[in-house]
């Protein structure tokens, strides 16, 4: 049966709607998109909400390694409010490590008589190796401890120096303090306002720096059993 003009032109416009129709969804999908991407940048440096025993929380950790670098870094992210050890606000706890603040026991800690070495005693291989912290430097650690464990902190992030050293101090307090929250990294070579605000932006997962932490440790326990 030949088809009449009504139904050629009725299934025409139908095709045209449909066309019509998903143009219109790839338009919407990707204007969505761009205001996705648009409110990330507005919000960058805060953080999202979560909740925590029905209650809502806006917390983040931030550990830099001195408090120079924890200033700056407050400063952009808007953590005004002076804690005890640490700043607060705006959602964001920052707080410092202080350098090295947790290193691994003296050899004498493992053995008295290491106490006074001689070359002959070389290498010191420690069956296993332990960390302590400086005893100047304990009332900050208490400090860093409860924040590393606190139930309303979705993560930390290290805000260490970006490299092998401001690895392996963020990674031994983390490691000392028996925290098990997951990690983001900072990684910015300028303390540039611009700078910051581009790093917390654009977070890294922390486990990307895994092997720069095992290097990190290689050094440490080259340097401990050889120059102790």
């Amino acid at each position: 049966m030949e088809r009449t003009w009504s139904s050629m032109t009725a299934d025409l416009t139908s095709t045209k709607i449909r066309q019509r129709t998903k143009s219109l969804q790839i338009k919407r999908t990707r204007k969505n998109r761009r205001s996705e991407k648009n409110q990330k940048e507005r919000t960058a440096g805060k953080p999202a909400a979560f909740s925590v025993g029905g209650k809502e929380y806006w917390m983040y950790l931030v550990l830099g390694e001195k408090p120079s670098v924890t200033q700056a870094y407050a400063k952009v992210l808007g953590a005004k409010k002076r804690q005890d050890g640490y700043l607060e606000g705006n959602g964001w706890l920052v707080s410092w490590c202080l350098g090295h603040l947790a290193e691994y026991v003296p050899p004498e800690e493992y053995d008295e008589k290491y106490r006074k070495w001689e070359f002959s005693d070389l290498p010191i291989l420690p069956e296993e190796w332990r960390l302590s912290v400086a005893k100047d430097k304990k009332v900050q650690f208490t400090v860093l401890k409860k924040l590393l464990n606190r139930k309303d902190v979705e993560y930390v992030v290290n805000g260490c120096d970006a490299g092998r050293e401001g690895e392996l101090i963020f990674r031994r307090v983390y490691e000392v303090s028996g925290s098990c929250l997951p990690i983001k990294r900072i990684w910015i070579s300028s303390m540039e306002d611009t700078a910051i605000r581009e790093g917390f932006a654009h977070l890294k997962d922390g486990a990307e720096y895994q092997n720069l932490y095992g290097a990190a440790v290689c050094r440490a326990k080259a340097d401990f059993t050889f120059l102790a």
